[in-house]
């Protein structure tokens, strides 16, 4: 009796195929002052070195496209690391490096024949800086496989020049390595960062998950005390004191009967309200608490901060299929438009929809919040917000239009079911999927 055959592929670590992006989203925000430097820096290396060696330059174009070559690398590297771009995307990322290498080729071009030494080169230097620059963008793996190509190309354009080098009788494989180190010892360094940074992080918040699930126990009682304290209250509102008259009577006439109906509908309608309530409606607007959100204005109606009011539209409860890094982000601009008065938010509304190509596994939103203060200290002072949910969510857009910003994005999810769950009645049009809104 033969066995099935066993397949055993090899899985890399998790901190191989996450980028540090994406589990440390500030950390890699804090990278980007050294995109603008090492972008300028190599462009200047690279007009230097070819204005240094003039001697050996035969063909000026192919020079100059060089340079451009190498200046536009650094240009798509620091529009995809900008705090306000989102995601630094594996396309962009290829085109990066891909750009570079074809500075390296278009420097061998303009140099043909006329090499002198391989060393002063620097097409192979910025392809190995340019992938260390990426490395707060993308995963290791990533960063390793685009560094053998780079490398492989590099020792290819240093074997075919060997001929026209200064120095001679020097073993072919030589003048490889010498091509293939900076790029091959850059780019794996930068993976090595990359994976060692992603791994510190991931232990951490393992660590920091472990400790949660250890007060998970009693923050439950905690909360199961205050969901009954708060149910008990609501019931000594009108039902106990219903029950005690009844019990001192020792009788039930028509009208008991008919109020206890009343009041039956009336519990059984906050219980589905509860089940049918949105997380997102749970941050409702608040005052500000500290003097730092409080305006600074003498304005009569800036020193009486209003919140503004927050409109769910939500009825298949969308929002509960967000990861934990969604809720964060998104609730983090919330909390933001609820607190800082300074803003001017009147108005914040949230419509969920399935998507139209993909109407069970992923889910469209969009935020439009209504702007009474200058739209453009508005805009200011919700941009680190909005980057953040950039690097929580798929495809974010916002524009600004008179008085309203609205922020759109996306996000994919397991598949569910579309219809309604037993406590889930049916609600009107315009009520966000919460029976308590008219």
């Amino acid at each position: 009796m033969s066995r099935a055959p066993r397949h055993t592929g090899i899985r890399l670590p998790e901190s191989m195929r996450i980028s540090q992006q994406s589990v440390d989203p500030l950390g890699a925000l804090a990278a980007w002052p050294l995109a603008p430097i090492a972008a300028v820096a190599l462009t200047a290396f690279a007009v230097l070195t070819t204005v240094l060696h003039g001697e050996q330059v035969t063909s000026p174009a192919a020079a100059i496209v060089a340079i451009v070559l190498c200046a536009a690398s650094g240009v798509v590297h620091v529009v995809n690391a900008r705090p306000d771009h989102g995601r630094y995307g594996s396309g962009a990322f290829l085109l990066v490096i891909g750009l570079m290498a074809a500075a390296m080729i278009a420097q061998v071009a303009g140099t043909w024949g006329a090499n002198q030494m391989l060393q002063d080169d620097f097409g192979h230097i910025a392809v190995g800086i340019m992938l260390a620059a990426a490395a707060p963008y993308r995963p290791a793996v990533q960063i390793v496989a685009v560094t053998a190509c780079a490398a492989l190309i590099a020792g290819l354009l240093a074997a075919v020049q060997d001929p026209y080098f200064a120095v001679t009788n020097v073993p072919l494989i030589e003048r490889a390595v010498v091509g293939v180190v900076p790029v091959l010892g850059l780019g794996l360094a930068s993976a090595g960062y990359a994976n060692q940074l992603v791994s510190s992080v991931m232990a951490w918040q393992r660590g920091v998950a472990s400790s949660d699930a250890a007060l998970e126990g009693g923050v439950y009682d905690g909360l199961a005390r205050t969901i009954q304290q708060e149910q008990l209250a609501a019931l000594s509102e009108e039902v106990l004191p219903f029950l005690a008259g009844v019990a001192a009577a020792g009788t039930v006439s028509a009208d008991d009967i008919e109020r206890s109906r009343r009041l039956a509908r009336a519990v059984r309608g906050s219980l589905v309200a509860e089940l049918n309530h949105s997380w997102l409606e749970q941050l409702r607007s608040h005052a500000p608490e500290s003097a730092e959100h409080a305006p600074a204005s003498t304005n009569t109606s800036a020193q009486h901060f209003s919140p503004p009011t927050l409109t769910v539209h939500d009825g298949r409860r969308r929002a509960f299929r967000m990861t934990g890094e969604q809720r964060t982000a998104l609730a983090a601009l919330l909390s933001e438009l609820s607190t800082n008065a300074r803003i001017g938010a009147s108005e914040v509304t949230i419509w969920l929809d399935a998507d139209a190509a993909l109407p069970t596994t992923r889910t469209n939103a969009s935020i439009d919040i209504q702007i009474s203060g200058a739209e453009s200290r508005a805009r200011t002072m919700l941009r680190p917000y909005l980057n953040v949910l950039r690097l929580a969510f798929e495809i974010v857009t916002y524009r600004m239009g008179t008085g309203v910003l609205r922020v759109k994005f996306s996000y994919d999810h397991e598949p569910s079911g579309e219809r309604p769950g037993a406590h889930a009645w049916p609600q009107p049009a315009d009520s966000g999927g919460d029976p308590r809104r008219p």
